[in-house]
């Protein structure tokens, strides 16, 4: 069936948003959709989530997105029982894994695993451990995910989009109308090609043979476990990724196109005997799960929207997995895209809001690309100087940059004209376009954190002098039906501050006021020329919903 066939005929199912891909940002997508509210079908050409580990580290920004969510302790249980023996990090370089030695790592780090930066912290959690809790959860909490399910054709106009869906089990087609589609069908993107978007970025830097084993090299590695361990010798190039430290493994071979090698030169036989070599043991029993081949590439996608599909994950930016940016970037793609689906699809926001999500996420992915690049080389990826790689790390910045201390500019923020941009600084300190910074904040006798108060909501925040600005706000919630609360922090406030450390880290004057969008960051601070009326922060949230620009200051 084709579209031109399909379009007499009667839809068989209208939903608000269709996602393709239900992989590890497909997924997510889904979560953080259905969070919103937003009905939605995920449909997925394979049977079953991912077998390969893949990704390994969740890095603390995506875990307090699956805490807003309610997933991030059942993802630390998953992840906790991973590690059977010593701890995941460090590298090792050797000629074999027996006689690697480990290297002192100097990777720009300060701040950036400080445990009051955020409400969660990083976790250890295979893709192939990860995936199957997002499905569980989605399916759980009554989402429509549909694996063994294909695209066949789509196409769109300006209502919608109108996709032909193959089960592949039973060769069964049916027509979905959806309002959006979602592509997040990985690096090669059918849907991207099919719209011909095209990518820049380095390109292709390496080929990779992923070789999935299991092998007991627990005696191997006993006080000497790493993340990383590079092997090179006469025969075999390439990097054990620990698993679980004991008997599940990864080996990355290295392997030249330019020199005529391909994938089909290592066959089975071949790889256990590569890792024999690797290993530096000849009799020690290997059983290979998969081969996969994949190439190092840095792939971004020159536009993220062509009118009613949006790309996220891997469709929108493939980027090396060194340092797990890619997971980490996509995760928040789809965080930064459910809360503006959901402004649409509820009437809050003119579809305009959405041309945001490019203009906020895409930066963001071109400049992980090119940090993941730098680790192409293994000893600039753990920041060990040699002869050769003095000026890329130069250019290494601090993760915490790339993970949560960005800063969006787009229409959906609202800064003063002068304005700057601060591309280094360690700390959030509540400038427009930023992550809110966390504090724990006392409600009654429950401790919150401020990136807990605007959940699915746009939330005013203000200190003890504010009085106004709340009463403001909430008026203009109740008359407009708008998602919005307010709160006044202090010792006497809505929220009690221990410490006084909400007005250290944002600076605010007495009564100012911050407005936070949905998705935790800081859309709006007023000035003392702010009128406190319901008028002026009417106008602020009409120019943050795309619906007029703002002289609002």
């Amino acid at each position: 069936m084709d579209i031109t066939q399909q379009k007499a005929l009667h839809y068989d199912e209208h939903i608000p948003v269709l996602i393709v891909g239900g992989g590890l940002i497909g997924l997510s997508q889904a979560l953080f959709l259905q969070h919103q509210g937003v009905p939605f079908m995920l449909v997925e050409r394979h049977a079953g989530t991912s077998i390969l580990p893949r990704a390994r580290g969740v890095h603390f920004r995506s875990m307090e997105l699956y805490r807003e969510i309610g997933l991030d302790q059942e993802i630390y249980r998953v992840g906790a029982t991973t590690i059977k023996q010593g701890h995941f990090g460090g590298l090792r370089v050797g000629e074999t894994l027996i006689s690697a030695q480990a290297q002192q790592i100097n990777l720009k780090t300060p701040g950036y695993m400080d445990k009051e930066i955020a409400p969660a912290s990083f976790c250890f959690c295979p893709q192939d451990e990860l995936e199957p809790v997002l499905l569980k959860a989605a399916r759980a909490r009554g989402g429509d995910i549909r694996f063994s399910t294909e695209m066949l054709s789509f196409e769109q106009d300006k209502e919608g989009v109108t996709a032909v869906l193959c089960e592949r089990t039973t060769g069964k087609q049916f027509v979905v109308r959806a309002d959006y589609m979602i592509a997040a069908d990985g690096a090669r993107s059918p849907i991207r090609r099919a719209l011909k978007i095209s990518t820049s970025g380095q390109g292709t830097l390496e080929h990779y043979l992923n070789i999935y084993f299991m092998a007991d090299l627990s005696e191997l590695v006993k006080g000497r476990t790493f993340s990383q361990c590079f092997i090179e010798n006469e025969h075999v190039r390439g990097l054990f990724i620990a698993l679980n430290n004991t008997d599940r493994w990864a080996f990355h071979l290295s392997y030249d196109p330019h020199k005529g090698e391909k994938p089909e030169d290592f066959p089975v036989e071949r790889c256990i005997e590569l890792l024999k070599r690797a290993i530096g043991v000849s009799e020690i029993a290997i059983e290979i799960k998969q081969i996969s081949p994949w190439e190092s590439a840095v792939h971004i996608a020159d536009s993220y929207q062509q009118g009613r599909i949006l790309l996220t994950g891997d469709a929108a930016h493939l980027m090396p997995p060194w340092g797990a940016l890619g997971g980490t970037t996509g995760i928040a793609d789809a965080h930064n895209l459910a809360w503006k689906l959901a402004a649409v699809y509820k009437g809050l926001a003119s579809p305009t809001l959405l041309t945001t999500y490019e203009a906020e996420r895409r930066p963001i992915a071109c400049i992980c690309g090119k940090q993941a690049a730098l680790g192409t080389d293994i000893f600039t990826r753990y920041g060990v100087a040699t002869e050769n790689n003095a000026e890329d790390l130069k250019q290494l910045i601090n993760p915490f940059l790339l993970i949560v201390g960005y800063q969006y500019r787009s229409r959906a923020i609202i800064a003063n004209a002068s304005a700057e941009t601060n591309t280094d600084s360690l700390t959030l300190t509540g400038e427009q376009g930023t992550r809110v910074p966390h504090v724990w904040l006392r409600h009654e006798d429950t401790l919150v954190s401020t990136l807990d108060l605007s959940d699915k909501r746009f939330v005013l925040l203000t200190d003890e002098k504010g009085q106004a600005w709340c009463e403001v706000a909430r008026a203009l919630a109740e008359r407009q039906g708008l998602p919005l609360r307010a709160y006044r922090i202090g010792p006497e406030g809505d929220l009690q501050d221990e410490g006084n450390k909400w007005q250290a880290a944002v600076g605010s004057r007495d009564g100012e006021a911050l407005l936070l969008r949905p998705d935790g960051f800081v859309a709006w601070r007023s000035t003392q020329e702010t009128p406190v009326t319901e008028e002026s922060l009417a106008q602020v949230l009409k120019q943050l919903l795309g619906y007029q620009a703002s002289s609002a200051q």
